[in-house]
């Protein structure tokens, strides 16, 4: 024998099997090192999102929603502050006073002609906000106990979905089909014209019903030569006719128009629409004792625990328990609804332990809680049913827990956070690439997750701050933890070798280095030598610019792309007679780092026989 090369890692963590029984170009145990196919690498960094909010926390919910004009808006819950976010996190503004109470909170999207929406619930709130996203900083309380609830939600059919609520907790409740039932007003005079260009005021409809928010508003002037104001992008923002400009608040009634030109006389006039969403709208559950379509309803779910989430599959309602799964189904004509038991014995703990994509609906299926599986749902070529079916094969999951697990995808990964067993808060985070079917671990915190411009957005589930994650070379300028191992290897025969080099091939930023150890006949580790970006191997003649954003495009503060340089080095090793090796990797500094070939340099073999310590009869 003489070399023996490793260059495809593909394979990912293996935690089922020993260490032994694994392929090469998989990882027997491994923290913050991801797999990447033709090499591993340190995972990405991370940072804070504004300025650093000291003390223990929690994040109680990140969501993303978007103005008409495609404009994003961050929102986060944080104890009883609902804030949001126009400059990608850097700045934020609370909403109201002390609007929420400290739980996990649940957002939803909603776009209608009356606008792009978000709404707001949880169970013990006693509020259900509506925030009409044209005007991020305004919201509307639509919560009546007579015609809706507060507790988690999500919008499907033009209609709002809840469940949690307290004292019906297994019980799931859909709103009206909305009416879309809007009040025109026409020429409302509301302001008068004074010779002079700025005019201002507030629409009368507000003072009417606190629950109302406008729609479709246009102001002009009545005299002289006509300028016409409107919002043709939905984004709060009044354009003129003639060049003018203006806002308007769909929430509060608010406006403003700097017409282009003085106005010398008559009325300033506005034509709008109002809608109450608790008349015939999203919020408004009642339904008549003698139930027509479109009017709300309701689903007792009366086995399997409480309802922890409901999602959207293909159409239908999952509505995912403790300890079973239950699955609504919406008819065309809204009357003659089904809602039975989909599968038994399949649970999730946490409110965001399930997430609906296109593939299924992924699920930490942790019923079992010796023995948790991550599950996908969803139809395959051999039948026509939804079916739950595992792809945690390759892990070990006994050693973590997930009553707090929050699951995103995010492209061609799906990201779970949990906590390890001995963690009371989230820590870790599995990511599993779809592609090839491969798990890396890395230590993540997040209690709620969203994805704002592709970027991923977590709330923390240990402080009150937002991160954003797989950006940048480090951890809010801190060194990222680390360690790889991969699996135990004879090289390819059973008997007795020496080992004269190992030869490293890959990536590195000048100010990076790794460490480099190895067990023989599992003993413990030895060190036998060190990558360092700085040394004469590495080809600073050739640099490569990489991005630092490994998922999305969202670049805040430090560089969007940084230099690294291939190097290749053989470390020197003169090995005594072993059976089978295990190579461990730790970088040592701030800066990117990959590793794309392993090669076992000089091999000589030896005798037929086990390593010494384990000779212990006369045949060995």
């Amino acid at each position: 024998m003489n070399d023996i090369e490793i260059k495809n890692w593909d394979k990912g963590l293996i935690t089922e099997l020993e260490a032994e029984s694994i392929p090469r170009g998989s990882f027997s145990n491994a923290l913050n090192w991801t797999s990447k196919g033709d090499s591993f690498e340190l995972r990405a960094g991370s940072r804070v999102l504004g300025t650093q909010i000291a003390g223990s926390g929690r994040g109680n919910g990140v969501h993303t929603a978007y103005k008409g004009d495609g404009t994003p808006v961050m929102y986060r819950a944080r104890a009883t502050k609902l804030e949001y976010s126009l400059d990608d996190g850097t700045t934020w503004t609370e909403i109201g006073t002390n609007i929420l109470v400290d739980e996990l909170i649940t957002f939803a999207n909603y776009d209608s002609p009356a606008g792009n929406q978000v709404w707001i619930s949880s169970p013990n709130l006693g509020k259900l906000i509506k925030i009409v996203v044209a005007n991020p900083e305004s919201y509307t309380d639509v919560y009546d106990a007579t015609k809706n609830y507060a507790g988690y939600l999500t919008i499907a059919d033009n209609a709002l979905w809840m469940w949690g609520v307290v004292n019906s907790k297994n019980v799931v409740f859909r709103s009206h089909i909305d009416a879309q039932k809007y009040t025109l007003v026409s020429a409302e005079v509301v302001d008068t014209a004074d010779g002079g260009k700025t005019y201002g005021g507030t629409l009368a409809f507000k003072a009417g019903g606190a629950k109302r928010t406008c729609l479709a508003v246009s102001i002009s002037n009545d005299t002289g030569t006509t300028e016409t104001f409107t919002d043709p992008t939905g984004s709060g923002t009044l354009t003129g006719s003639l060049g003018g400009t203006g806002t308007i608040n769909y929430t509060t009634g608010e406006w403003t128009a700097v017409f282009n030109s003085n106005v010398a006389s008559g009325n300033i006039t506005a034509t709008y629409d109002w809608e109450d969403s608790t008349d015939n709208g999203i919020a408004d559950f009642t339904f008549s004792s003698t139930r027509v379509a479109s009017e709300g309803c309701e689903f007792p779910q009366t086995s399997g625990g409480d309802v922890k989430t409901v999602l959207v599959y293909n159409l239908d309602k999952y509505c995912i328990h403790e300890r079973n799964v239950w699955k609504i189904v919406s008819p065309v004509d809204d009357t003659d609804f089904t809602n039975n038991i989909f599968r038994e014995n399949i649970g999730i703990e946490s409110l965001w332990g399930a997430y609906a994509s296109a593939d299924g609906i992924y699920l930490v299926d942790s019923k079992n809680k010796s023995e948790p599986r991550i599950r996908i749902m969803s139809y395959n070529d051999q039948s026509d049913q939804v079916l739950p079916l595992s792809i945690s094969e390759s892990l070990n999951l006994s050693g973590y827990y997930f009553d707090r697990d929050v699951i995103l995808e995010v492209g061609e990964y799906l990201l779970i956070f949990c906590r390890s067993t001995d963690s009371t808060k989230n820590n870790r985070c599995f990511r599993y690439n779809k592609t090839w079917k491969l798990w890396d671990l890395l230590d993540y915190s997040a209690s709620c997750a969203t994805l704002y411009e592709s970027s991923v957005i977590v709330g923390d589930d240990q402080t009150n701050n937002v991160w954003l994650l797989f950006s940048g070379i480090t951890d809010d300028e801190a060194i990222i933890s680390n360690s790889v191992e991969l699996n135990i290897d004879e090289l390819d025969t059973a008997r007795l070798k020496k080992l004269k080099g190992i030869r490293l091939k890959g990536l590195i930023q000048k100010e990076q280095s790794y460490k480099v150890y190895a067990s023989y006949d599992n003993d413990d580790y030895q060190y036998i030598g060190e990558i360092s970006g700085d040394q004469s191997y590495v080809d600073i003649g050739e640099s490569m610019t990489i991005g630092t954003n490994a998922i999305g495009t969202l670049a805040i503060g430090g560089e969007s792309q940084i230099i690294v340089y291939n190097y290749d080095y053989t470390l020197p090793i003169n090995s005594d007679k072993f059976g089978d090796i295990k190579l461990k990797f730790e970088a040592q500094n701030i800066g990117f780092i990959s590793i794309s070939n392993i090669i076992y340099k000089d091999i000589r073999l030896k005798e037929n026989k086990p390593p010494q310590k384990y000779r212990y009869n006369k045949w060995a």
